[in-house]
């Protein structure tokens, strides 16, 4: 009898400790829901500065594009044209002696548009243009020396909360860039 506790209770110990080493399946699945959702969270809020990524480069690309179009106007002595739809913009100017003609279409990316829809005042966005000369998707730089751009303004957003607004008003000799975040007011780039 003493044999049989003695080699049980050996026994009883070594399984005992054989119970307690590595995880309980309990365990792993708590663990690996726990990863799941913060993996999911993480998706979404990666997709979320995506869009907005995606929004401030077409945004930036398209106001140092009206910006590079004064150098060119001045430089051919002619107008230079921007013609915009929703879902990206040209630039044109004729041909003439000197210089070629240009007609350089650029899409946007991943659901960013230009509309000229109205804009509200608000922040650091001056009185908003009462005639907006950029409205009906053209923007014509010419080769005046100081004052190359009409008063105007246009929007570019995609499904974001978030808007750009590139505007010129008579006060300005060049259009600013401005960004608006949902509700709130507009702030100058």
């Amino acid at each position: 009898m003493r044999w049989k506790s003695a080699v049980f209770g050996v026994a009883s110990k070594y399984r005992f400790q054989n119970n307690r080493a590595g995880f309980s399946m309990l365990e792993l699945i708590v663990v690996i829901a726990v990863f799941g959702i913060i993996s999911a969270a993480a998706i979404v809020s990666w997709a979320g500065f995506k869009n907005y990524q995606d929004l401030r480069q077409e945004a930036g690309n398209f106001h140092k594009q009206i910006l590079a179009m004064k150098a060119v106007a001045l430089e051919r002595g002619d107008n230079v044209t921007i013609t915009y739809t929703a879902g990206g913009y040209t630039i044109t100017a004729v041909e003439d002696d000197e210089f070629p003609a240009i007609n350089r279409p650029v899409d946007l990316i991943n659901n960013v548009t230009i509309t000229d829809a109205a804009v509200t005042q608000s922040g650091d966005l001056p009185d908003v243009p009462a005639d907006n000369a950029w409205g009906g998707g053209t923007i014509t730089v010419t080769s005046s020396n100081l004052d190359a751009y009409a008063n105007g303004y246009i929007v570019i957003e995609n499904n974001s909360k978030n808007s750009f607004c590139i505007m010129k008003t008579g006060n300005d000799i060049k259009p600013h860039l401005y960004k608006k975040s949902g509700s709130d007011v507009w702030r100058r780039i």
